[in-house]
């Protein structure tokens, strides 16, 4: 029987990244620094095994740390996402159809890119972004949560609605017309 010697006790080889890679003691990195490190390095678009290769820890870590940082942060956009909206904000697209196209909310790509500042909807935008809640409402969906499939608040449509003098749906909640009325 073979014995291991301290060297290759030193690394384990983990079979689904095919090599070999450091087995930091858990104590090495406190947990809060290294989530820390985590969300940094997600922000600057790295993979989950790139981020594991850097930190010298395991994919299933990374990924629980973003979990752990989801829950914590409001959503933290992988680095596939990060790089999506980089490309999409590029391009004049407003931020809430970015937003659902990435999946994502307006805030968050708000809060990761502050230094873009969004250029307003057009009117035939909003034209089409009102009959499309019109469609949602259609089939049967509540006046939220088609706003929130927009990527808007339910406010923000109602107040659309009054500045284009347009007529407000039957089947829009009590909430909403009263907000309409504001």
């Amino acid at each position: 029987m073979e014995t291991a010697s301290p060297a290759s006790l030193k690394s384990v080889t983990n079979p689904s990244q095919g090599a070999a890679r450091p087995n930091p003691a858990p104590a090495q990195i406190p947990v809060e620094v290294r989530r820390q490190r985590v969300a940094d390095l997600t922000r600057q678009g790295l993979t989950v095994a790139e981020i594991a290769l850097r930190l010298g820890c395991g994919k299933g870590t990374v990924s629980r740390d973003r979990k752990e940082l989801n829950r914590k942060v409001a959503g933290l956009p992988t680095s596939t996402q990060i790089r999506l909206i980089r490309e999409l904000l590029a391009t004049e697209i407003p931020v809430a159809d970015i937003a659902r196209q990435v999946g994502v909310s307006p805030n968050q790509i708000q809060s990761r890119f502050p230094e873009y500042k969004p250029r307003p909807y057009t009117l035939e935008e909003k034209n089409l972004l009102l009959d499309e809640f019109e469609w949602l409402l259609g089939g049967g969906e509540y006046a939220e949560r088609a706003a929130s499939r927009l990527g808007m608040t339910l406010a923000a449509i109602c107040q659309w609605y009054r500045r284009m003098a347009r007529p407000m749906p039957r089947n829009i909640s009590t909430l909403a017309r009263e907000q309409l009325a504001v």
